[in-house]
């Protein structure tokens, strides 16, 4: 409202303005905020730009009263926004009336659609299961089209609660969850999952916004496997989230020998080939590089890390894992470990 009196007294040099609500001619059960001025007006083809961003009715125009040309186009997008619209008429030297409609009552689109399961199957063959748990139609729609491609069944849910009962009824092999949900936010419906006995191994790796190191932490914290950021690339994503399912499956299939690239761990003797040349670790080093390859991608947390490996056997700290790290990479080389600040340790590929 404040855009179009702006514009008519900016174009109403002598004459009157007018600003007059009723009940709207144009839609049921809305207002219509008619603003008519006796200015300059607009001859029909600047009237078919009026809308249109970085545009103004002409040079003129701009060089006599200045602007960006954005302000109606802003106008128009937060009254369709609030489910309502905006129109015109005008006749040059006589003058413009805008008509700016409003609904009495404004629905949230994205909350009147919070409820909607959508189940999406790229074939009955599939590789794999996928649900994705986003509010956003954009993000949702994104991951659908490029996952249907990749011969991977889609579930996708809107809300945490919906997610939660897609995950319990499918049980995917993925689950990619953002951070900023309303209702029930991510870090919840992460920690509800880990709680369903059958879904504690499923692959959950958060895709948001959010890439601050508190997010990331109670992100890892909940139980999930990995945190991406945004934005990524969508073939990046997809990428991502298909390398990350397949080691975890390749991983859960071997268990008494990992082979991850050029590096292979016997458990049962006890012994690393990389390429090939053998090497033998000591205990602890090999047990901490077991447990971290046996799942690559997911973050241990310390305190796990220091339950599986060394237990009750002895009162040791968060450096002795520090140690280890550093001995391990010194062996087997920097990239394949990384840290993760506050949280703990991954293993590479």
């Amino acid at each position: 409202m404040l855009n179009l009196l702006s514009n008519s007294s900016k174009f109403t040099k002598n004459g009157t303005i007018t600003v007059e609500v009723k009940e709207s001619d144009i839609q049921d059960k809305a207002l219509d905020f008619v603003i008519s001025d006796t200015g300059i007006g607009m001859t029909p083809d600047q009237v078919d730009k009026v809308f249109k961003p970085f545009t103004q009715a002409d040079e003129k125009t701009t060089r006599k009263f200045g602007g960006t040309g954005l302000g109606l186009t802003i106008t128009k997008m937060f009254a369709e926004m609030m489910g309502g619209d905006i129109s015109l008429t005008s006749e040059e030297d006589k003058g413009t009336i805008f008509t700016v409609t409003i609904p009495l009552a404004v629905v949230d689109k994205k909350k009147q659609n919070e409820t909607e399961l959508i189940t999406r199957t790229s074939g009955q063959d599939s590789d794999y299961k996928v649900l994705v748990i986003d509010d956003d139609d954009n993000a949702q729609d994104m991951m659908r089209k490029f996952l249907e491609k990749q011969n991977v069944s889609i579930l996708q849910a809107k809300t945490g609660e919906d997610g939660l009962k897609l995950a319990a009824e499918h049980l995917p092999d993925v689950i990619t969850l953002d951070v900023m949900m309303p209702e029930m936010d991510g870090i919840e419906a992460c920690e509800k999952i880990r709680e369903v006995p059958e879904l504690s191994e499923t692959v959950i790796t958060f895709l948001t916004a959010r890439g601050e190191d508190y997010s990331q932490v109670a992100g890892f914290d909940a139980g999930a496997d990995d945190y991406i950021t945004k934005p990524i690339k969508p073939k990046v994503l997809v990428s991502k989230v298909k390398a990350l399912l397949r080691r975890f499956k390749e991983s859960d299939a071997q268990e008494s020998k990992i082979k991850l690239g050029n590096l292979t761990i016997n458990r049962e003797e006890y012994k690393i080939v990389v390429g090939k040349d053998e090497m033998v670790l000591p205990r602890k080093e090999f047990e901490l590089l077991s447990l971290l390859a046996s799942k690559p991608g997911k973050v241990f947390k310390r305190e796990d890390i220091l339950d599986r490996v060394w237990g009750n056997e002895v009162v040791v700290g968060g450096r002795t894992i520090d140690v280890h790290i550093r001995k391990l990479r010194e062996k087997l080389g920097d990239d394949r470990f990384k840290t993760v600040k506050g949280v703990g340790y991954k293993f590479v590929v």
